[in-house]
């Protein structure tokens, strides 16, 4: 038998290590990777806090805070498919709106099934109003109890009312996603006899497209009960409907909803060439980035204010010599500014910012202030599924206008928020002995819905609520609010 020498041992032993490490390596990276699966988002940088906690572990309850209301999604499945909840959960829905809109039939929708991967789970997160629907379209809500604020009755014929949701599919034109079908809802009172049914369609001005009841091929259907804040302890506390599988989830804009958009309606900005070369020049694809961004420009902005060549909406007689400063201050930091542009040509990326320059230059004083009030920020979520709701980088306006929005508007102030929040509280009270299994809180502010001057006592008030009435809550913060945990720039 030979001998082996020092180097062919060493050799054996660096081998050995190395594939040691390769193991581990390989074993940690598939577990990263199980985790961005169990967590539902397609993108790493989405990860939740609960991957360092693991949901059957946590003794605390958790409190997720999101940004747009279907980005709770990926928390309740992931919650059910830990164990947390259960299929067939109650929803306690605390909104300004309703939101159960449905989303639109595409192509590789977990059709009435439960989601199996994060693709799945993207495809569902289409619409800030359709997320309930598309929960239980996949069996995991079975009841819904709405509570709305007093300042909606304009929408409402009673103070309580309830029945059934039928959700099923239908046979349409073909529509410009590329299908013949669509998802369709049945309403039902218990005091009706005929349902109210409707399907969602891509290719008409109303989405919600009023059809005859048979032509709804039903599914799933769940029990809904909706009812004014004043009403609401009393009937939670004498209903013989069990909560001991239940899901929290309240939205801030139930203390009001202001349009993020009135500052430039006020004075008459047409915003819309400037949006249009803002999305074509930057694409950022994280949080991070938008907040650079908005402070970029409005350093521009308040440089251009500074120039003093305002010329009665006619760039074209400032002096040249300033326009070209104002694209040096531009330019000038485009190390900032840089790793956040849209795949253009160098031509193209001139092109369009000299776009934008023009743009501000035809903007007064009074005007550009407001520009910067307003913000900037993505029009969506990344989360959101890209091919019905593309997100773009534009002036952070929000989703409703007041011309263009059946939306409700509510101005509140600070008196009318704390006393809707001692409101609040009085019904989380209600759960005080059996607490809800998960709570979510969206903030609804990117979208244009909570007032954003009052946004802060808001959201003091709703989390302080939940851990007056809760004990050990566990406060986490998605990645993808607007403006990280303390939230977006505040109206004054």
């Amino acid at each position: 038998m030979k001998m082996r020498t020092k180097r062919s041992w060493r050799l054996i032993v660096l081998m050995t290590l190395l594939t040691v490490i390769g193991i581990l390596l390989i074993h940690k990276i598939t577990l990263f990777l199980k985790k961005n699966v169990e967590a539902g988002y397609k993108d790493t940088w989405t990860l939740m806090a609960a991957e360092k906690h693991p949901v059957r572990q946590w003794s605390d309850l958790p409190v997720h805070v999101v940004e747009e209301h279907h980005e709770v999604l990926p928390y309740w499945l992931r919650a059910a498919d830990h164990g947390r909840i259960s299929k067939g959960v109650t929803l306690i829905h605390i909104d300004g709106h309703s939101d159960m809109a449905s989303n639109f039939y595409l192509e590789g929708y977990p059709f009435f099934k439960w989601p199996k991967s994060p693709q799945d789970i993207n495809i569902m997160m289409q619409r800030n109003d359709g997320f309930i629907t598309a929960a239980a379209m996949a069996g995991l809500i079975k009841n819904v109890i709405w509570i709305w604020p007093k300042w909606d009755q304009v929408n409402h014929n009673e103070s309580r009312t309830s029945g059934t949701i039928h959700l099923g599919w239908t046979i349409t034109k073909q529509t410009k996603n590329g299908t013949d079908k669509a998802f369709c809802v049945c309403i039902a009172e218990d005091t009706e006899q005929q349902k109210s049914c409707v399907f969602t369609s891509a290719d008409e001005t109303d989405m919600e497209v009023a059809m005859e009841e048979d032509a709804c091929i039903i599914k799933r259907s769940i029990h809904y009960t909706e009812m004014r804040e004043d009403v609401a302890k009393e009937y939670l506390q004498t209903t013989p409907e069990g909560f001991d599988n239940m899901i929290l989830d309240i939205d801030e804009d139930f203390f009001g909803c202001e349009y993020a958009s009135q500052p430039l309606y006020d004075l008459s900005v047409d915003s819309n060439t400037l949006d249009n070369y803002l999305f074509q020049l930057f694409c950022p694809l994280h949080q991070s980035g938008e907040a650079l961004l908005d402070k970029y420009l409005s350093e521009v902005i308040e440089f251009v204010k500074r120039t003093k060549c305002i010329s009665e909406n006619k760039p074209e007689n400032c002096d040249s010599k300033v326009i070209s400063e104002t694209k040096q201050f531009f330019l000038k930091k485009r190390s900032i500014w840089r790793p956040y542009i849209c795949k253009t040509t160098r031509k193209e990326r001139n092109s369009i910012i000299d776009g934008i320059i023009k743009e501000l230059f035809k903007l007064d004083s009074k005007q550009l202030s407001a520009v910067q009030k307003v913000g900037f920020c993505l029009s969506t979520t990344r989360k959101t599924y890209q091919l019905i709701g593309p997100s773009m980088f534009t002036i952070c306006k929000g989703a409703n206008s007041p011309n263009e929005t059946a939306v409700t508007e509510h101005r509140t102030n600070a008196m009318e928020v704390s006393t809707r929040g001692q409101l609040l509280s009085n019904i989380l009270q209600v759960f005080k002995e059996s607490p809800p299994k998960l709570v979510t809180v969206c903030r609804s502010v990117r979208d244009g819905y909570t007032p954003k001057k009052h946004f802060a006592q808001i959201e003091s008030i709703v989390l302080n609520s939940i851990r007056k009435n809760y004990r050990k809550t566990f406060i986490h913060y998605d990645k993808g609010l607007l403006g990280g945990k303390k939230g977006f720039k505040q109206s004054k």
